[in-house]
């Protein structure tokens, strides 16, 4: 008997492990690994001082200010939306109708506070309609 185990026509001597992806045995292989690691904790690095670095969120302060838009004659699709652009967040009250004639029928007649007043962006807003 021999001292060799052949297992077919191949001697288990000559039977290795199936290849990796990346073989470390082989010198590029290991130069490979090696930069691949040492990126890889330089972006980790990177990340980290990257979230570190970053200024903490500022304090809420409150509302900002806006400049009341002119809401006269507009309808009211139309007025809020020029009070959205400006970044208005308040409520609004309607106030009693005026009569007025019928090309003026549904539009805003009257705004307190008055066109181009400085005033915080929540404000209450009041609006009279023609009617």
């Amino acid at each position: 008997m021999s001292s060799t185990w052949s297992h077919g026509r191949r001697d288990i001597r000559d039977i290795r492990p199936p290849r990796t992806a990346l073989d470390l045995r082989k010198p590029h292989a290991r130069f490979a690994f090696r930069a691949l690691i040492a990126v890889t904790a330089m972006l980790l690095a990177l990340g980290a001082v990257a979230c570190s670095s970053a200024p903490p969120p500022a304090a809420p302060t409150g509302p900002s200010t806006i400049v009341m838009p002119d809401l006269v004659g507009s309808y009211w699709a139309e007025a809020q939306r020029e009070l959205n652009s400006v970044g208005w967040t308040g409520m609004l009250d309607k106030g009693p109708d005026i009569p007025v004639g019928p090309h003026d029928h549904n539009r805003v007649m009257r705004q307190n506070p008055g066109a181009g007043e400085h005033v915080n962006s929540d404000v209450r807003i009041k609006v009279q309609f023609g009617n």
